[in-house]
């Protein structure tokens, strides 16, 4: 994708070295205008897989809300350029008070388990005095129940993973107050680290979670008998770029945890 881009930008500034100067500026306003839906287009076909319909056919779920055919990879920049829908009782109020949202809820339990995504975005604009302000949601984030009681923990890369070019991607924090506890296994404690408070956790989940090592972006929690995969704004993309396969790992942990679900004929 990122040769992709630097191809389109070269081919644009060698169109416009070859032209007079007093049709580049009508060329450089067309491209600056086209160029963002340029590229939705082309990540929308790029990255079909990631369409709403096709996520929810991939992780066996239904979608309960949201556009099937919105792709999850132009979700942020989508939001972006959507108008908001005003709020208030008079016109005068809903000229100034707005509201923008995009939200994505999948629900199932492909492998016998309670499962749930959501992507919620949310924007409310108030105009009070001259004064602007804006209240944002946003919540990205899949949950898988677990029929038992288990002490919480919580699941973060050591360190970024590299990405291209030497620049390094982005990397969860914990947000539950627990302490540090090893896994037991030197290849899994390099790259990963959890928190709990149940020293024997560690290693009982070392088998498990091995399928965590090779993703951009981790963050994985375990409370109120749910696993959740967590991801923040700038997380987002890396995070539904391997939703599947975190999918898996939270299905693995939950068979720790609480044994492999038992199906019925």
């Amino acid at each position: 994708m990122d040769r992709l881009m630097e191809s389109i930008v070269g081919f644009i500034g060698k169109t416009l070295e070859s032209l007079p100067m007093e049709y580049q500026l009508p060329l450089i306003v067309t491209f600056v205008i086209g160029f963002p839906v340029l590229m939705l287009t082309i990540t929308n076909r790029l990255y079909a897989q990631y369409r709403v319909a096709n996520m929810a056919q991939r992780m066996g779920l239904t979608i309960a809300e949201g556009n099937p055919k919105l792709n999850l990879m132009n979700a942020f920049p989508l939001h972006n350029f959507k108008m908001g829908t005003g709020t208030g009782g008079s016109r005068l109020s809903r000229l100034f008070n707005e509201t923008k949202e995009t939200k994505v809820r999948l629900v199932g339990a492909p492998h016998g388990r309670p499962t749930e995504f959501v992507y919620h975005r949310r924007e409310d604009t108030k105009d009070r005095l001259l004064v602007v302000t804006t209240e944002s949601w946003f919540e990205c984030r899949l949950s898988l129940q677990v029929p038992v009681a288990f002490p919480e923990f919580e699941i973060v890369r050591r360190s970024p993973a590299l990405r291209v070019a030497g620049v390094y991607g982005i990397k969860a924090r914990p947000e539950l107050p627990l302490p540090p506890q090893p896994f037991g296994k030197p290849d899994l404690d390099r790259k990963l680290v959890l928190t709990t408070a149940e020293p024997r956790l560690g290693p009982a989940l070392a088998c498990a979670v091995g399928g965590l090592t090779p993703l951009e972006f981790v963050h994985v929690q375990g409370r109120d008998d749910a696993l959740h995969w967590l991801a923040t704004e700038e997380g987002s993309a890396l995070a539904i770029r391997r939703m599947v396969e975190a999918q898996g790992v939270l299905e693995r942990i939950a068979d720790v945890l609480a044994g492999p679900v038992r199906r019925h004929h």
